[in-house]
């Protein structure tokens, strides 16, 4: 095994890491390793690293700004309302597996930030005001880590909510855990009487195997809609070809290119990021090798907490070698350096 075949050093720095960040990984996700290195895009996703230990001054905790103070967004506690139309909201900072570029490391896997039930009638209470709200989007975390009676409860309360038309999860677990998409699950998320929509996240053709496809044809066949969301990753998708196996695939067997992401100023994850150069050269070249309704829009998050914008537009402004001005989607310029 990989671990046996290391050093002393490169042990003791690999525990520092974990110390940190541990590693989680589900038997089924462990089995589509082929080769136990960097070179694999599985390997490279979840098992730890000593680049993580190489950190950048401008890398962050919270890199997306899920509750910057500044920008009064975070409410209360189990929300984050940064589009007046739609709310994040966090059932759960529990994950099946534990992605080594995730954005939310402050919290995936802490008990601290699992929400009592004072604070989910609050986050519905919250909604119930604010009528300008029409989407619940439920995050975390994974929120498909709760057992089908506690989420389908925290879900059924906010599609009683008038104003709420439309309910999403994001979630790992079609990619790392298929088996959980059961017919119970899916008979009561389209008993729900809103429409709902599943976020998965697919990030390399390896992971859109058979028995993930078999598992979410159930939602499919339950008039779920199923989506996905990549995050650009250096050593593991930023290449036009790999991308383009990879999104042939997902729109053939029903599930939609919705989003491909820019990868964040994580803590510890700069292995894992290229330039907006260069992604966007990767961008124009799958615009040109896949039909529209392949492509996803490729965004980025402001740091910050200023919201997902476009990166192949004016957007994303250079103002010199590798350094841009953002434009939020309310206007607000930002500076930002690859």
């Amino acid at each position: 095994m990989w671990l046996a075949d290391l050093g002393e050093d490169e042990r003791s720095r690999l525990d520092r890491v974990m110390d940190g960040y541990r590693m989680g990984i589900t038997p089924y996700y462990l089995n589509l390793i082929r080769t136990f290195d960097s070179s694999d895009p599985i390997f490279a996703q979840i098992i730890p690293s000593k680049a993580e230990a190489s950190l950048s001054p401008d890398e962050l905790e919270d890199p997306i700004g899920d509750d910057n103070p500044d920008l009064n967004t975070h409410p209360v506690r189990v929300i984050t309302h940064r589009y007046p139309d739609r709310v994040l909201f966090y059932p759960t900072p529990m994950c099946a597996v534990y992605c080594r570029y995730c954005f939310r490391k402050r919290m995936v896997g802490q008990a601290a930030y699992a929400p009592n039930p004072t604070e989910i009638a609050e986050g519905m209470a919250y909604i119930t005001a604010h009528p300008e709200i029409r989407e619940v989007i439920f995050t975390g975390g994974d929120p498909l880590m709760l057992p089908d009676d506690r989420l389908i409860k925290i879900m059924r309360e906010a599609a009683t909510i008038k104003h709420i038309r439309f309910l999403r999860i994001h979630s790992r677990l079609p990619v790392v855990n298929p088996f959980r998409l059961t017919d119970r699950l899916a008979d009561k998320l389209a008993s729900l009487g809103k429409s709902v929509r599943i976020v998965t996240h697919f990030n390399h053709a390896v992971e859109v195997t058979e028995t993930a496809i078999q598992w979410i044809n159930r939602l499919l066949e339950h008039k779920i809609s199923v989506l996905n969301q990549s995050v650009l990753l250096n050593g593991v998708n930023a290449d036009p070809k790999l991308l383009e196996t990879l999104l042939l695939k997902l729109a053939e067997h029903g599930i939609q290119p919705y989003y491909l992401h820019h990868p964040d100023k994580v803590k510890g994850t700069g292995h894992f990021r290229i330039t907006i150069a260069r992604g966007r050269e990767i961008y124009r070249e799958l615009i040109q090798r896949l039909p529209g309704y392949a492509v996803p829009r490729y965004v980025l998050d402001i740091p910050g907490g200023y919201g997902k914008i476009p990166v192949d537009n004016d957007h994303v402004i250079p103002v010199a070698a590798g350094k841009y001005r953002l434009i939020s989607p309310v206007g607000i310029e930002r500076e930002y350096a690859d």
